[in-house]
């Protein structure tokens, strides 16, 4: 009966290795055919997640209040100065001097003084301030430009980092199995311990790669929810279905051309020139005359009236009063030629840095293509030639265990040049102001 019951202890236990085996083979074969599980929570596309960020964003809002701002401002320049009236007593003459009837005559004066504005310089200063509504649109385009660009960077971040988990997970699950079936052969000595406890400590790396992750998606979530002016904590699904982008555009029809047309802040530039020179205008209507009445009434003490009306010229063309807005004149045209030689150096800058982006995505589409044509197949098979030995007793624990770490390596290096690539046609939809 011993006998007996050996024999079918011993083989249910060869069933129980047969059906991990198969199990373990069955996972790694379904490896790369898993397709992703649908959450019940809704996924926010990165258009949408852009959308929210232009119609919320304070930063964006804040332009609207500033371009009011401006008008007022030029509303303002349009105002006269406040007329001077003042009132009080003269005497004459002065009692000590000449006498006139017995005593002087003390009156009671009423003073009104107004200059008129210089109609030029108001018009000049009104279009000057008016001006600055086309820099806040700029300003305004190159602010949203830089948050779409946080808000993809952040989205990707995410995408990846999902990914990661993914990989990790299924990974995980295959080290689970290889440790289990070690442990059942460690009793026929068909395997090692020193090689289960190494398999044990890879287990530890993947969860401590699983917490970082974790925090990595937690904190791009709270970036996308800042930039959406959204609560820091809320819970944002992203569509992790979206691929590249696969740019294939020209370097040549990156010119400077194209750049002044499509940069923001480079079109701010032309724009602060051109407000500039306004600002020159205003500055040369300054050697116009200005005009001034002024209207004096006094009663004096017998009764009777006499009064007192009177023009004011100013005249800046005098040397020692034209030489204050000449030299701002003069001045204004040095900063305009520093600002156009900013402007130029900007241009090249900017389309040398697109060109470059352009070379460099392009390397990294060549780059992922081999990962995903020849790396990653090779070091699949790889992993699944050692498990078939494996499985067959014809191949050991440590091989199997190094073609699942050699694979894990290769996989995640693969995310991380996806995750490089995907970045850079950040970089390059932001250079474009895509």
């Amino acid at each position: 009966m011993e006998t007996r019951t050996k024999v079918r202890s011993t083989k249910l236990e060869v069933r129980s290795k047969k059906s991990e085996i198969f199990n373990l083979m069955l996972i790694c074969l379904t490896l790369f055919l898993l397709p992703a599980i649908a959450k019940a929570q809704t996924t926010m596309s990165l258009k949408a997640v852009l959308d929210s960020i232009t119609a919320n964003n304070a930063g964006l809002q804040k332009f609207g209040y500033t371009t009011k701002a401006n008008i007022e401002m030029g509303n303002m320049s349009k105002a006269w100065d406040a007329p001077t009236v003042s009132l009080g007593m003269e005497e004459f003459p002065y009692s000590n001097q000449m006498q006139m009837d017995n005593g002087a005559r003390k009156m009671l004066m009423l003073n009104v003084d107004q200059m008129l504005p210089n109609f030029a310089n108001q018009k000049a200063k009104a279009e000057y301030y008016q001006s600055f509504k086309n820099q806040n649109m700029n300003d305004y385009f190159t602010l949203k430009n830089k948050l779409f660009a946080q808000a993809k960077s952040a989205y990707f971040t995410e995408l990846i980092g999902t990914k990661r988990l993914t990989v990790l997970a299924e990974q995980g699950k295959m080290l689970e199995l290889l440790i289990k079936i070690a442990e059942a052969r460690l009793q026929y000595s068909q395997a090692d311990l020193p090689t289960i406890y190494n398999a044990r400590a890879k287990l530890g790396s993947l969860e401590s790669m699983k917490i970082k992750e974790e925090s990595m998606i937690r904190q791009a979530r709270s970036t996308l929810n800042y930039l959406m002016s959204k609560p820091l904590n809320s819970d944002l699904q992203i569509d992790t279905s979206m691929s590249l982008s696969r740019y294939k555009e020209q370097i040549t029809q990156y010119d400077t051309s194209f750049v002044l047309q499509n940069r923001s802040d480079i079109q701010r530039m032309t724009n602060e020139i051109a407000s500039m020179r306004l600002n020159q205008k205003v500055a040369q209507t300054m050697s116009k005359p200005m005009f001034g009445v002024g209207f004096k009434n006094m009663r004096m003490a017998d009764g009777t009236y006499m009064y007192s009306a009177m023009a004011s010229m100013k005249l800046p063309l005098v040397p020692w009063s034209s030489k204050g807005y000449k030299s701002e004149v003069k001045a204004i045209s040095y900063e305009i030629m520093a600002m156009e030689k900013e402007r130029k150096n900007m241009v090249n800058e900017t389309t040398s840095m697109i060109k470059n982006t352009m070379l460099d995505l392009q390397a990294q589409y060549k780059g992922l293509d081999i990962y995903e044509q020849r790396i990653l197949p090779d070091y699949k098979k790889t992993f699944e030639v050692n498990l078939n030995a494996f499985g067959e007793n014809k191949g050991d624990i440590f091989r199997t265990l190094m073609a699942w770490d050699d694979l894990l390596m290769k996989r995640m290096d693969y995310l991380n040049v996806l995750d490089q690539t995907y970045k850079m046609e950040v970089m390059y939809e932001e250079a474009i102001q895509k």
